[in-house]
């Protein structure tokens, strides 16, 4: 009885509705924050008079997937709660649902709250694998790639890999290299047509039905489907011995025992990583071959990251499933992302992204792997760019994206720089609101568990199509960071950034482990700044231009790609016992001095002075002792003085005058 009443429900998303409700739309709460003085935070709703319920607010406990908490209810009458426990600069999730007095579900929404958050120095570890095939032909813009990736303070590894490999090998891969970094890996690139996993019984009779409701007799669009989340599931089993299925409208969705498809339909465990792919194989409704398409993805990209690709900020939603709740991952992204002043839903998809610009935009409609109705098709995204940064689109077929001319990556080809099958499951990009990336958003919408059209959630097709770093309101990026010797410290200046930012924070970060510090207290406004409090070892300073985001939920301080300095290898006197007898006189001087040596040291056999960049600036060998007269010849400036002894290294904080 389940399978046939289930059945019926996903039959009729077959077909373009008729119905004039807008169920996404009235299925959407439109939560708004306000940060109030005592630092306490606001939720708000519209008013209903006509409601007869209560609201429920719930507190998500975890990060990258739902873990709600109740916290609190407000009555029918009320249309704001107010959190007595968040604290400016805090991060705080809620879901609040809207039910009748017979406890239905009316209408939900989620909101990322947060009031002037500082974001990280340190964005995490990211592994690049590219399509040998391409890895040559693309240098130059990997190379970019990298550079921007390193200013955000990534760690990254780049790996060219066959397409031939299995994805099994493809995972050892990145298992290991998940073993062998200084950090654990947080986000996953593919660019090119790297091994596509396959995974899952999707049928009547299998594990469960096919996302889109095409089961056998109407479609078929059974078996196994493009499963990128096995590769961000880092621990989970995966298994390919179980399900025999062979009668998919395509030979590719078959599932056998041992041919290297997984027998997996949901996912197992949580996905670890955050996963985006870049991939425009088998797309000749595109006049540029691939390696074209490729190259000016990632110079667009490029473009977004630095702050130097225009957009507007407002959202298009493009409804033609509007008896279906399916379009609510629009309308949910857009009121917490932008504003419901900024949303326009009545306006068509292709005419207006290819005429004007939109920051966000989500279209549904009756689909095939190359068209989605009221929307467009592969064709108009070839001959027609589409000028939107982040696009969902909902529909039959073109969710199973490892296809030819296939419409999720022909949106990237046109224009889009994320794109995704929004709505089966939902999509949660909320958490962009306090400058989290589109990744992590994935990585989010793959673990959810909340219910989504169909029983979708944790299926194993859910993929995000893009860079997976990119975040929502880039900034421009800093100038070229110079650092220079001064006496007092390292003095480190840059040249001034013209355009919409507040200023720079400056980062110490550590050659080893990448911990970040920022030196600074407050934003630097001016374009130098001296470091008096350097402390032993080997770092590099980074500069970032910072800048406070607004969102339509929350506010934080963006960071722009960085500029780095040279690596220090620095040593302060404080680090070493100088007490003992060692040093100099006299200090400071001219250039020449005398050694002092306590008795124990018998002989010096080597001399090296460095400046307070580490570099070493003069060695002189020899037999010292207290009667040499050592003249350095040195520039006015502040040195470090290393002594080689019998009894170890001795260092000496040398100044000299004029």
């Amino acid at each position: 009885m389940k399978n046939s009443i289930f059945f019926l429900i996903i039959c009729s998303f077959l077909f373009v509705s008729v119905s004039k409700a807008q169920v996404g739309k009235q299925q959407t709460l439109f939560v708004k924050t306000q940060y109030n003085q005592d630092g306490t935070v606001t939720l708000s709703w519209p008013k209903d008079e006509a409601f007869d319920g209560i609201y429920y607010i719930y507190e998500n406990r975890a990060k990258f997937k739902q873990d709600y908490k109740y916290i609190a209810n407000v009555t029918k009458d009320a249309n704001e709660w107010n959190d007595p426990t968040y604290v400016n600069g805090q991060i705080k999730e809620y879901k609040i649902e809207k039910k009748n007095s017979s406890n239905q579900l009316v209408s939900y929404d989620f909101i990322t709250a947060g009031d002037e958050v500082n974001r990280y120095g340190f964005f995490g570890s990211i592994l690049i694998l590219v399509e040998d095939t391409y890895f040559d032909s693309l240098s130059t813009e990997l190379d970019i790639l990298v550079n921007d990736l390193k200013g955000e303070n990534w760690e990254v590894t780049i790996q060219p890999v066959s397409r031939n490999m299995t994805p099994p090998q493809i995972k050892q891969m990145i298992k290991v290299t998940n073993e062998t970094n200084k950090f654990m890996l947080t986000t996953l690139y593919l660019i090119g047509h790297v091994p596509v996993p396959y995974s899952g019984h999707f049928s009547s009779t299998g594990d469960w039905f096919p996302p889109d409701g095409h089961t056998e007799g109407s479609g078929n669009h059974t078996g196994a489907w493009p499963a990128d989340l096995y590769y961000g599931d880092l621990d989970g089993i995966w298994t390919d011995a179980t399900v025999t299925y062979e009668a998919s409208a395509q030979e590719r969705n078959n599932n056998r025992p041992g041919d290297g498809k997984f027998d997996q339909t949901r996912l197992i465990s949580d996905v670890e990583l955050e996963i985006g792919r870049v991939d425009f194989f088998d797309m000749p409704a595109f006049a540029e071959d691939e390696l074209t398409l490729l190259k000016n993805y990632l110079n667009r990209a490029h473009l977004w990251k630095t702050g130097q690709l225009e957009t507007i900020d407002r959202g298009l939603v493009d409804d033609n499933f509007k008896g279906f709740i399916i379009s609510n991952t629009g309308y949910k992204a857009i009121g917490a992302l932008i504003g419901t002043d900024s949303l326009f839903d009545n306006r068509d998809y292709m005419t207006e992204l290819n005429d004007g610009k939109y920051i966000l935009s989500y279209g549904t409609g009756a689909g095939s792997y190359s068209s989605c109705n009221g929307i467009g098709t592969t064709a108009n995204f070839a001959t027609e760019n589409i000028n939107a940064i982040f696009t969902g689109i909902a529909g039959s077929y073109f969710g199973d994206w490892d296809s030819k001319n296939n419409l999720l990556r022909a949106a990237l080809a046109s224009g889009a720089l994320a794109s995704f099958w929004g709505g089966i499951p939902n999509w949660y990009l909320h958490p962009m609101s306090v400058g989290e990336s589109i990744g992590y958003c994935a990585r989010y919408s793959m673990n959810a568990s909340y219910a989504s059209f169909n029983g979708s959630q944790r299926l194993i097709h859910v993929a995000l199509m893009g860079d997976p770093t990119l975040r929502f309101r880039p900034i421009i990026p800093s100038s070229e960071l110079r650092l220079t010797n001064s006496v007092d410290g390292i003095l480190l200046e840059w040249d001034e950034v013209n355009g919409d930012i507040e200023g720079y924070n400056l980062y110490r970060v550590n050659n080893e482990t990448l911990e970040s510090v920022k030196v600074n207290d407050e934003i630097l406004t001016e374009t130098s700044y001296l470091d008096l409090g350097c402390p032993t070892g080997q770092f590099y300073y980074q500069l970032r231009t910072t800048k406070k985001v607004l969102t339509a939920s929350a506010n934080y301080y963006a960071l722009g790609v960085g500029s780095a300095s040279e690596p220090i290898d620095y040593i302060t006197s404080v680090a070493y016992n100088t007490n003992d007898g060692f040093g100099i006189a006299p200090n400071p001087s001219s250039g020449h001095f005398r050694l002092q040596l306590p008795k124990e040291i018998i002989s010096v056999d080597k001399l090296v002075i460095q400046d307070l960049t580490g570099r070493n600036v003069l060695e002189i060998d020899g037999n010292f002792t207290t009667q040499s007269t050592i003249n350095t010849g040195l520039p006015m400036g502040t040195y470090m003085l290393l002594a080689n002894t019998n009894k170890g290294q001795f260092v000496e904080k040398i100044q000299v005058v004029r």
